[in-house]
């Protein structure tokens, strides 16, 4: 493999852990406030599940961005190399997207039907927050490469 599929393979990982921390920390917040509402808990919320949300968000920030950024100079460098068509971009952005609405919804109707609201996180449903937002990233990416400044090899700069 080349370097190049290595970084981006690097990239993704990143995305995969920011994204791990930010659902989780997410999904524990919600747990301990439910619970809160529910009269089964103090509504204590960790000092490390705000880091975690937000050292989250700081790297997947990051590795969008680098993969944003070396994708767009790969495409400009390699004109020739073939891409998604937008509209396919598009449509696994909204399906990915509204999975991960649904999900949520259902999940969220879910734990207000229990008598007691469990502390422990659904590692499963975790996994598939970061699938779904991993999917609808990637596309994000491609997608944002194709209509950014200088995409077009020789294109005028504006």
């Amino acid at each position: 493999m080349s370097g190049f599929l290595w970084r981006m393979a690097g990239a993704l990982v990143a995305v995969w852990v920011g994204l791990g921390m930010m659902f989780y920390s997410l999904e524990r917040v919600a747990l301990i406030r439910m619970a809160e509402e529910a009269g089964q808990g103090d509504g204590g919320r960790p000092v490390g599940l705000t880091l975690s949300l937000f050292l989250g968000l700081v790297i997947v920030n990051f590795a969008l961005f680098y993969a944003l950024t070396r994708w767009a100079a790969f495409i400009r460098g390699n004109p020739g190399t073939p891409q998604a068509p937008v509209s396919l971009l598009i449509a696994v952005l909204v399906i990915s997207g509204g999975a991960l609405v649904v999900a949520l919804a259902i999940h969220a109707s879910y734990l207000r039907g229990l008598e007691v609201i469990p502390m422990a996180v659904s590692w499963g449903y975790i996994a598939f927050q970061v699938l779904a937002a991993t999917i609808a990233l990637v596309a994000l990416v491609l997608i944002a490469v194709r209509w950014s400044p200088g995409y077009r090899h020789g294109a005028v700069q504006p």
